[in-house]
């Protein structure tokens, strides 16, 4: 049977060093097609310097194309071209491309592949009601140019030197314990272990092995058995503090998790701080189990062999050490190795920024995402709910924003961020929510919200118009392309909106933290506003730009009031009173912030954007407008130097994930690892410890085929 061929072949080529990005549209059918406009994906720029098309309609990361004449004959390709600033990688091509064809064209619905949803009987009557049909019969090709196929003709050095392969270094958990110590001799799992703690202790240990073995971790065995005859105690000590309603029983920032781990051939015994410090002696016991006797590696052997031969060597870290000469044959597939583990937490926030406006991720997958932070000993997840391109929440204030929810074609909001013509995205109800945050809570991470304000609100002011000033002539355009997605700080109802919100949200989210946005503001974008202008006369501010302060300030209070504390990205430094800043387009807003005193975290783009591209080589995926960041520039980045004065007022550290460019989520996975387990490694380890040698090997000999477990984890 002859394989199905594509109506239509879509090809882009991205040249670098003319930034400009060429689309051949072949039309492989036995029939002309005219009267259709070719739709796709966009990098978020302007489009300039357009030939041989013309541009219908452009919004942010979308646009729609048309013929300069109307007719695309049978085997004939259209070529036209543009100029773009984002075009350094592969993934600032054009991505899930459409046609929209009007039903009276030779090219109608009978003759395409067409979307069965919108796809009609060619009758009189429908064709009168149903003007247009969407065609996805679109292979979708790409590729570079030739001028640009090697490192050298596209930047003019040479490519950097592959990464020498690591000495041989013995395991260890991940992050490195501050401590770790192997003894002789090792313990046999068979039996699995018996807990030794609290019925309420016994709880909490249950409730996170059982979310690890949703990662697929220790297949194949149960690790508790209360008939074993082998132990794991679990004491806290006198200095563990009662959880508070405030803190769901996470630990506070002046409390850092502090455990030991000891292993012997007749107990296991962990002492902890509080509940957090005991899961995260857990996730290096898992850790332990997964290597030694819990998993396959990823040649199908048992791991604890290969464990065994590499204690052969001496190739340890400064800080582990091991006693006696660990004998190769004393491991079998189902022990783990004597050690002793004495580690405490770096930082107390130790976070991971989650965009999910840009793509959608179901519930599934973000407790996935909290799994895998939960075994790095990750502790806050910063969940970026709303943006331009959608909303995200369910709110009884406000049900009129659902239906922003969703993109696609005939949808409120085009498909944006190469999300494809049906409809896509979804809204968080409260039981997801709830979900979500019962996840979490079991893993001892904290979920911190993010209603993005005053910018980055598209969706909301097309939601509501009454955030909306009729008599405000100012235009302005987003750095990604929106048009007016400011609010308004001299409108009445922006208030009266955002309070109802921050309340609702605030009722569903228990932990001390609220996150309120406050990035990337056009500058002057009140300046033509009749009631900003009113406003400033009222208050005698200098300019509208004053009127920023002014907002930050009522928006904090309106959080506080909800007994959080603020957190804002580092645009409102000169503007919030006390709160969390967020240090993110590079470290020096945070230092500055940090050094008078006001608590930061620090996400450097540069470093700890796991959305950016891994290296410069255009085959390479990812964003490129802060650089790129290969695992070792993440690993090495610090945010308290040597002898800071500030160090004190440095919170922690966070990766985050804008999803912009993860309309493939496939390509996740690839960015994220190993990165985010090097940040990780950077949150907990302490600075005197670090070692990048002893990581990049511990992760290459050891730690791949966890990696890739989680890797697929995420994309089940």
């Amino acid at each position: 049977m002859k394989a199905h061929e594509p109506s239509f072949v879509l090809s882009c080529c991205l040249s670098v060093k003319k930034k400009t990005i060429t689309v051949h549209l072949r039309n492989n059918s036995n029939t002309a097609l005219d009267s259709f406009k070719l739709c796709f994906g966009l990098p978020t720029t302007k489009i300039r310097k357009l030939q041989n098309a013309v541009l219908v309609f452009a919004l942010s990361s979308y646009g729609e194309f048309k013929m300069p004449r109307d007719c695309l004959q049978a085997q004939e390709t259209w070529t036209f071209s543009f100029s773009s600033d984002s075009c350094t990688h592969r993934s600032d091509a054009p991505a899930a491309p459409f046609l929209v064809v009007s039903l009276g064209s030779p090219g109608k619905s009978s003759d395409l592949s067409s979307d069965s949803s919108d796809s009609t009987d060619s009758t009189d009557s429908l064709s009168e009601l149903i003007k247009e049909v969407v065609c996805e019969d679109i292979a979708m090709t790409d590729a570079v140019e030739e001028e640009i196929k090697t490192y050298q003709e596209a930047y003019e050095t040479p490519p950097p030197p592959k990464e020498a392969p690591p000495k041989e270094i013995s395991f260890a958990p991940v992050p490195h314990p501050n401590s770790f110590l192997l003894k002789h001799g090792s313990v046999d799992l068979s039996e699995g272990l018996r807990l030794e703690a609290s019925s309420e202790m016994k709880q909490h240990v249950h409730a996170f092995y059982a979310q690890m073995q949703e990662l697929s971790l220790c297949q194949g065995r149960t690790l508790f058995s209360s008939a074993s005859n082998l132990a794991l105690q679990i004491e806290l000590t006198e200095e563990a503090s009662e959880p508070t309603e405030a803190s769901s029983g996470l630990t506070e920032e002046s409390e850092k998790e502090r455990y030991s781990l000891d292993i012997s051939k007749t107990v296991l015994r962990i002492t902890a701080n509080s509940r957090a410090a005991v899961l995260r002696a857990l996730a290096s016991l898992i850790q332990l189990v997964e290597k030694h006797a819990g998993g396959l590696s990823a040649d199908g052997q048992y791991a604890g062999a290969q464990y065994a031969g590499s204690q052969r060597t001496n190739g340890l870290c400064a800080n582990s050490q091991r006693t006696n000469g660990q004998n190769a044959d004393e491991l079998c597939a189902n022990s783990i190795p004597c050690c002793s583990i004495e580690d405490e937490a770096r930082f107390a926030w130790r976070g991971c920024m989650l965009d999910t406006v840009r793509q959608f991720y179901t519930v599934r997958e973000i407790q996935t995402l909290l799994r895998i932070l939960a075994l790095y000993k990750m502790n806050v997840f910063h969940w970026h709910l709303s943006d331009d391109e959608a909303w995200r929440m369910e709110l009884d204030s406000f049900p009129e924003l659902h239906a922003w929810a969703y993109r696609g074609h005939k949808e409120v909001l085009p498909p944006f961020c190469a999300s494809g013509h049906k409809r896509y995205g979804g809204l968080y109800s409260k039981q997801d929510v709830q979900e979500i945050i019962r996840c979490a809570e079991e893993l001892q991470i904290r979920v911190v919200p993010e209603f993005d304000l005053p910018a980055h609100c598209y969706a909301l002011k097309q939601a509501l118009p009454r955030l909306q000033e009729p008599g405000d002539t100012g235009h302005f355009e987003s750095v990604q392309g929106f048009p007016d997605n400011v609010l308004n700080p001299a409108l009445p109802a922006t208030y009266e909106v955002i309070e109802k919100i921050i309340a609702e949200l605030c009722s569903q989210f228990p932990d001390r933290y609220f996150h309120i946005g406050c990035d990337e503001r056009a500058s002057k974008v009140w300046s033509e506003s009749p009631a900003a202008k009113r406003l400033v006369q009222d208050l005698k501010l200098p300019d509208t730009e004053a009127l920023m302060k002014y907002f930050v300030g009522r928006v904090q209070k309106m959080v506080e009031a909800q007994n959080k504390t603020c957190c804002a990205w580092e645009e409102a430094q000169s503007c919030m009173d006390g709160g969390v800043l967020f240090s993110w387009s590079s470290d020096e807003a945070g230092r500055t912030a940090a050094a008078r005193g006001q608590k930061v975290v620090f996400c450097p783009a540069q470093a700890y954007y796991l959305d950016m591209a891994q290296s410069p080589y255009p085959e390479d995926y990812g964003a490129s407008w802060a650089g790129y960041s290969h695992v070792k520039q993440s690993y090495l980045f610090e945010a308290v130097p040597p002898h800071a004065r500030y160090e004190e007022s440095v919170l922690g550290i966070q990766a985050n994930i804008w999803s912009e460019n993860f309309h493939d989520k496939t390509k996740l996975t690839q960015l994220l690892f190993p990165r985010l387990v090097a940040i990780c490694e950077r949150a907990w380890t302490s600075a005197e410890h670090k070692d990048y040698a002893r990581f990049y090997g511990n992760l290459e000999q050891h730690h791949r085929p966890l990696m890739e477990k989680l890797a697929r984890a995420m994309l089940s």
